[in-house]
């Protein structure tokens, strides 16, 4: 057997061995004792966990949101209609900005862009 000048792999090949052992030493030995005394100390609680977790939350009611009914067309299309502006249309990549009128009448169509009466607006439930 030859013979090491220096002992230090003797050494740390003897700590190695001695701590595996201590280690499969300790699992086999006290490795369910604190499991049991978890479970000592959960059996007096008053609640688990499962009773704690909510569970999913109920789903939303639906609601009911009435859609507009659009307004019949005017028997006389040139029938005089006031000038009601809603808002503005603008569309940047086109240069287009316009006002939207109120109305069906030919005379509002004829002003520019117009919003057929009782329908929905812009982002109001109704729209496709």
């Amino acid at each position: 057997m030859p013979t090491f000048r220096f002992p230090l792999p003797r050494v740390l090949l003897a700590l190695t061995g001695v701590l595996l052992a201590a280690a499969v030493g300790a699992l086999a030995v006290g490795g369910s004792a604190p499991v049991e005394r978890v479970n000592a100390l959960a059996g007096g609680a008053p609640f688990t966990l499962e009773e704690l977790r909510p569970g999913p939350p109920p789903p939303p009611a639906p609601v009911a949101v009435p859609l507009p009914t659009p307004v019949d067309p005017p028997e006389n299309p040139y029938a005089p209609e006031p000038a009601v502006v809603l808002g503005t249309i603008e569309i940047p990549r086109l240069g287009l900005v316009e006002p939207l009128n109120q109305g069906i009448s030919l005379h509002s169509i004829d002003r520019g862009p117009s919003h057929w009466p009782g329908t929905a607006l812009p982002g109001d439930p109704g729209n496709v």
